[in-house]
């Protein structure tokens, strides 16, 4: 299962749009970092990777085996630093 998901996070580090943008993996578990990605962009780029991932995992017959959920924080609106910002990312309601 643990190439299943270096799979996605190359295919979400393929889709990085801006210099400094970064995918860190840690047991399963993936964050994006996306410098300047406001509050009013969260919905666009949260659409565009759902659909990434989704498509990986229909195209795979993986939708039942590997549960994906998204949790959001941005800066400096709902955090003021890194720590706050992992402290802070709630489930994205968008």
């Amino acid at each position: 299962m643990q190439d299943k998901a270096f799979d996605i996070e190359r295919l979400i580090k393929g889709s990085l749009r801006h210099e400094g943008d970064d995918v860190i993996s840690n047991d399963g578990r993936i964050l994006i970092v996306m410098i300047g990605c406001a509050r009013p962009d969260l919905a666009r780029v949260l659409s565009r990777f759902r659909g990434m991932i989704n498509n990986y995992l229909d195209d795979r017959k993986l939708e039942d085996v590997i549960d994906v959920s998204y949790v959001c924080a941005t800066y400096p609106d709902d955090a003021q630093n890194g720590i706050e910002l992992i402290e802070k990312a709630q489930p994205c309601r968008i």
